[in-house]
């Protein structure tokens, strides 16, 4: 691609006429002015981009031969003319590639000046033909709305329509608010009698008489009840399951508890993964009270238990 511009100079002075040539792309460097020294040895091309553009060369029009370069920055190219340069219009032309290596394009950049004074301007031409006819322009705004027009004559009466099809039935109402209560009716007749429930079942207390050995007083698969001497209650688990037990037993046997039952508290105990948990409590005096719980799961399991007598005591399942 070319882009070209004319310069007229002379070794002293030069004077500057651009002609802008169109293209479809250029390179990225553009050349502003071009002046010759006083001995016409060397050219000097102004403009901007050159440092951007690959295997950058200088051609005079008409000359095969590559123009040395003298110096080179991104504003100002300096090159060496032929010897001997006769007066003229001359074109310079900077040549150089653009894009990547795999895709690039070679393309050029030109300047037209001339060598030498510049001659008297000639006549004017003649006046050329009458170009082509341009192609349509575009439609035009929408002009302003008129005012209206009188009113028209009233039409005739058109013929009756045909009757429409019936609607679709629409949506059901809300439903009302509740009515007032009404009175409160007679007593019914009264029912039969239901059948006997099952009876509670019915335990025995178990007795412990000392001296002696431990008396076992009741027991299940995980864990036993059981007076270690006459003043003594154990509950001692015997499985790994969850399980917890509790004893509701005297707090002291000072006086007045040494004959029964003074102020309370309790005694508690977990057994979760091994056997062997033990919570006991101790009586007081004949009459002395200690209530016991053992809760498994969903199952509740109580006694009542007391000193009955000086060397003996007795647990009773409720």
């Amino acid at each position: 691609m070319i882009r070209a511009r004319m310069l007229a100079a002379s070794a002293a002075l030069l004077f500057s006429t651009f002609i802008p040539v169109s293209f479809a792309e250029s390179l990225p460097a553009v050349i502003n002015s071009a002046s010759v020294d006083a001995g016409t040895v060397s050219v000097t091309i102004n403009g901007g981009g050159f440092n951007a553009v690959r295997n950058l060369k200088v051609f005079l029009g008409g000359v095969a031969a590559e123009l040395p370069l003298v110096s080179r920055t991104d504003g100002v190219l300096v090159a060496l003319l032929p010897a001997g340069l006769a007066p003229g219009s001359y074109s310079v032309i900077v040549s150089g590639t653009r894009g990547v290596a795999a895709n690039s394009t070679r393309d050029e950049e030109e300047f037209f000046f001339t060598v030498g004074a510049m001659g008297a301007v000639g006549p004017q031409g003649p006046k050329g033909d009458t170009g082509a006819t341009g192609p349509q322009g575009a439609t035009g705004a929408t002009g302003a709305t008129g005012p209206q027009g009188p009113k028209g004559d009233t039409g005739s009466t058109g013929a009756t329509g045909a009757t429409g099809a019936t609607g679709a039935t629409g949506a059901t109402g809300a439903t009302g608010a509740t009515g007032a209560q009404g009175p409160q009716g007679p007593q019914g007749p009264q029912g039969p009698q239901g059948p006997q429930g099952q009876a509670a079942p019915q335990y025995e207390p178990t007795f412990a008489l000392f001296p002696g050995p431990t008396v076992i007083l009741h027991s299940s698969t995980d864990w036993v009840l059981e007076t270690l001497n006459a003043t003594t209650l154990q509950l001692r688990s015997t499985s790994g399951v969850f399980m917890s037990f509790a004893m509701i037993h005297p707090d002291s046997c000072t006086p007045p508890a040494t004959t029964g039952s003074g102020p309370m508290v309790t005694s508690y105990g977990f057994s979760i993964s091994s056997p062997g948990t033990v919570v006991s409590a101790s009586y007081c005096g004949i009459g002395s009270m200690i209530l016991v719980s053992v809760y498994q799961f969903n199952t509740a399991t109580h006694f009542r238990c007391i000193r009955w007598t000086g060397n003996g005591n007795m647990c009773h399942r409720l």
